[in-house]
């Protein structure tokens, strides 16, 4: 259903975000756990957050001169599997999406042992932390609902699931009207190994190393 022609939808969106109580994902720094300085070309600068998968890393790539984020997958899976992961990972990578509302995927691979992708860097706030200005007023908040709903609508007419949309995967940009979605077609990779990734219970602050359940 088109997100944005449903009269409930905006409603029911602010009231998952704002009203229900959804735990905020736990920050991660990965104690027990090594991670390479580097992905690729990406040099690694400090970690900036963290999610049921594994943790994201602030990097920059020096042959362009750009910041990237890195998200690198912290699961329990045999070297095989870590394999399959890349490679589907890379086929996310080769066929980012084009709607300006959706953080483009921009490259993938595997650092050692960690399969990862790259995205761009999107500056801005978190929506769980950008409410907190925004407040619950609609008026302020509506915009950024209606973005979400047409990132949503874009992503699945593009054939891209998400499975697991979180406020920490929706970045609002300070002071303008620029709202972003992020992790589109992840889960989908995941699954390709046959396995179900964690789901939106799973994103509990004592669920600090999930690991995927085979089905």
């Amino acid at each position: 259903a088109n997100l944005l022609h449903s009269t409930r939808a905006v409603p029911a969106v602010l009231q998952f975000f704002c009203c229900t109580g959804v735990s905020p994902l736990p920050f991660e720094d990965s104690v027990g756990s090594t991670f390479p300085s580097a992905f690729g070309s990406y040099r690694v600068l400090h970690q900036i957050g963290s999610g049921v998968l594994g943790p994201v890393f602030r990097t920059y790539e020096p042959q362009v001169d750009r910041l990237v984020a890195v998200k690198a997958f912290k699961l329990d899976l045999v070297p095989e599997d870590v394999a399959r992961l890349a490679d589907a990972l890379r086929r996310l990578a080769s066929n980012p999406s084009t709607h300006p509302g959706i953080v483009r995927v921009l490259d993938a691979g595997l650092e050692g042992t960690s399969p990862f992708v790259a995205m761009e860097y999107a500056s801005g706030e978190s929506l769980d932390v950008a409410m907190r200005d925004l407040g619950q007023g609609l008026g302020r908040v509506l915009p950024v609902l209606i973005d979400i709903a047409r990132a949503v609508d874009a992503a699945w007419a593009e054939g891209r699931g998400h499975g697991a949309l979180h406020p920490r995967d929706v970045i609002v940009s300070p002071g303008s009207p620029d709202t972003r979605l992020t992790g589109f077609g992840i889960n989908s990779a995941v699954e390709s190994l046959g396995a179900r990734p964690p789901g939106p219970r799973d994103r509990q602050p004592h669920h600090r190393h999930a690991l995927l359940q085979q089905r």
